[in-house]
């Protein structure tokens, strides 16, 4: 079972990309993730404390990942999924305390090259989703969604070279898009707008903590660690007795500590 110390419960699973992981539980752990709605690899910092030999050496094989799920009672979920980008262990006193740095989609982003040439007429949603389809291939990520129902058509044809994220996240921008990975999936919506999927709800009953806060792009609140629910790009409506509203999730930090310390999501949306 994971440590559910106080209702907290995470579990972390390491292994090869596209292989078989093995499921960490019951260790004491700490979290920090970032994720935005933009270009770079959205980044995570995980501490675990008493690692076996054999665990840590999973952190440090080639092309390692590393998946995050936390939550409280049976409310969990993935929190971050990336490649392992560094990983250390050290000793602190009694403790052997091994570091993991990680980011969402690196290899996918900035790893995998193409050459392609698109001639003039064709539908820029076509070739997002072509570029989305070599970062699937070579970059261990799934397809999230692609909304670009507005996207126009090449007047004269256009050459594609380099790293295929870095140049789906370009023409998602002149396209009035955004494009970005989470949790291991491609995502090109509009950043104002959002996914076109329900979005969820956050009040008091469900796991707000504190008072919404004005900001001067529009909306910061706090909440518990319930998984993925809060991935930015989604919808999300604000209850509570101050503001209530319908945003778009620009920005999450997610900070974690299984025994004491943090336990909380920071959300910024617009």
């Amino acid at each position: 079972m994971g440590n559910s110390l106080f209702g907290r419960k995470a579990v972390v699973t390491v292994g090869p990309a596209g292989g078989n992981g093995v499921r960490l539980e019951g260790l004491h752990m700490t979290f920090k993730v970032e994720k935005t709605l933009g270009a770079s690899s959205n980044k995570a910092k995980i501490v675990i404390y008493n690692l076996a030999k054999t665990s840590r050496s999973l952190m440090t094989q080639g092309n390692a990942r590393i998946i995050v799920e936390a939550g409280t009672g049976r409310s969990t979920g993935v929190v971050f999924s990336g490649d392992i980008v560094d990983a250390k262990t050290t000793i602190s006193g009694q403790d052997t305390v091994t570091e993991i740095d990680a980011a969402d989609g690196h290899v996918a982003i900035n790893e995998v090259n193409v050459e392609k040439n698109y001639p003039g007429g064709t539908n820029y949603r076509t070739i997002m989703e072509d570029l989305a389809g070599e970062m699937i291939s070579g970059g261990a990520v799934a397809l999230g969604v692609i909304e670009a129902d507005q996207a126009g058509r090449t007047q004269n044809g256009i050459i594609v070279s380099g790293p295929a994220g870095k140049a789906l996240a370009r023409i998602a921008k002149e396209q009035g898009l955004t494009a970005s990975v989470q949790d291991g999936h491609v995502v090109v919506v509009d950043r104002a707008a959002g996914q076109s999927e329900q979005g969820v709800v956050l009040s008091a009953a469900t796991g707000m903590s504190g008072t919404p806060r004005k900001t001067k792009e529009g909306i910061a609140v706090d909440a518990l660690i319930m998984g993925a629910a809060f991935n930015p790009g989604r919808r999300i409506r604000i209850v509570s007795d101050d503001l209530t509203g319908n945003y778009t999730i620009q920005k999450v930090t997610i900070d974690g500590s299984v025994i004491g310390g943090s336990w909380t999501t920071k959300i910024e949306a617009a």
